[in-house]
């Protein structure tokens, strides 16, 4: 088996970083990489071998060509090879956000965010702070209003994981939303906005 270059695959993982707008830092967020992946280039990585990859699992593994090139694809080049060839004459493009997208970084207590998907589902949250969402309004959907979960990232065209969603007195979980298709619809509204209406 082939063994590469540990900075290569350095280079491969922050870029994909900068691609996906995220630190692979979470169990969820290896979750949301392994199913943005598979949607987007119809490959499957796993979520185990992204862990091992980025060390958040600490087993020794030597990484597969097929792995790297699933990668490779996903932020813009043929394969692994060709991300080797090109990786210093290009910057990952095939997955910058055009669609609209909020971090809740950018959000203050008591700012709403309403998100759609599909089959006709929509949820209207308010921010609490530290990233930690309240639900207000649920239609058609399996959240509640009082639920709350943290997030950081919501964008257009991908699948919102909920992280310590807390649904009355039962255990936090982990939720997906919009796991098929991502999200419809994201926007915010300030509570500075909704004092001026």
């Amino acid at each position: 088996m082939k063994t590469y270059k540990k900075e290569d695959i350095e280079a491969l993982l922050h870029m994909v970083e900068v691609a996906v707008q995220r630190k692979m830092i979470t169990s969820s967020d290896f979750e949301l990489l392994a199913n943005v992946i598979a949607q987007r280039c119809r490959s499957k990585v796993s979520t185990s071998t992204l862990k091992r990859l980025w060390g958040y699992d600490k087993n020794k593994h030597r990484p597969l060509f097929n792995t790297l090139s699933s990668l490779s694809k996903f932020i813009g080049f043929k394969d692994f090879k060709d991300f080797l060839d090109k990786k210093n004459l290009k910057t990952p493009t095939s997955f910058s956000y055009t669609a609209s997208s909020v971090s809740s970084k950018d959000m203050h207590p008591g700012d709403e965010l309403w998100i759609t998907w599909a089959p006709n589902r929509r949820c209207q949250l308010i921010y609490q702070g530290f990233h930690r969402f309240k639900v207000n309004m649920a239609h058609n959907t399996k959240l509640h209003v009082g639920d709350s979960f943290s997030s950081m990232h919501f964008a257009e065209g991908m699948p919102l994981f909920l992280d310590n969603y807390i649904h009355k007195d039962n255990p936090p979980i982990t939720f997906v939303v919009g796991y098929d298709g991502g999200l419809n619809s994201v926007k915010h509204i300030s509570s500075i906005e909704r004092e001026d209406i």
